[in-house]
């Protein structure tokens, strides 16, 4: 490879690394979309008026209080309340999607690093197929904060910072608007790094 190719190169990596990295007021986002499909599964899609909690993180951190089922619940209304005023569906709970969501906010916590893969992590589309979601499009939003005592402004701030993107750096608001059909939310309060992770998975069901 020539001098030349590198240097082109690097500058193309350097564009798609700032692409996918979306510094915010409130915290950092990153956000990606998998298409294609998974061999097997069932999907489960329902829509509570709370969202069902997940495991314990247990280790001090908080997962599954009042507090973060609140700031997940709130984050799900002002997705489907972006979506109505696009005139597209609401999107369904599914609680499969918020254990991989939940799984994946773990993996962040414990690396203490924002990231859709982390090492010995699989890949988006298979945490989502081993969750049990037979998908046609899979796509996650993730995000941190460091406004960790309060879960619901911290995780609706980072929502919005998403909603307020501008094409073309605007990834995370077209996985909000996009044809998905379920989605999964968790809000993860860590204590130890003193952070708030946030994922969204987002999948359209086959």
């Amino acid at each position: 490879m020539n001098r030349i190719t590198r240097y082109a190169l690097s500058i193309l990596l350097s564009t798609l690394l700032l692409v996918l990295l979306t510094a915010c007021s409130s915290g950092t986002l990153y956000g990606g979309q998998t298409k294609g499909g998974n061999p097997a599964g069932t999907m489960e899609a329902v829509t509570p008026t709370l969202p069902v909690p997940p495991p314990s993180a247990g280790n001090g951190q908080s997962s599954s209080t009042s507090e973060t089922i609140q700031a997940a619940n709130a984050v799900f209304n002002q997705i489907n309340a972006a979506r109505g005023q696009a005139n597209l569906p609401a999107l369904q709970w599914s609680n499969m999607l918020v254990n991989s969501a939940h799984k994946h906010n773990l993996a962040m916590m414990a690396a203490n690093q924002l990231s859709h893969q982390l090492p010995n992590e699989p890949a988006l589309g298979t945490r989502i197929s081993q969750a049990g979601v037979n998908w046609t499009l899979a796509a996650e939003n993730i995000g941190e904060s460091s406004d960790y005592l309060h879960p619901t402004n911290a995780a609706t701030s980072l929502d919005q910072d998403m909603l307020n993107e501008k094409p073309p750096d605007d990834g995370h608001r077209q996985n909000i608007l996009s044809n998905a059909n379920i989605i999964g939310i968790d809000v993860l309060v860590d204590t130890q790094n003193q952070k708030i992770w946030l994922t969204e998975d987002f999948a359209r069901t086959a």
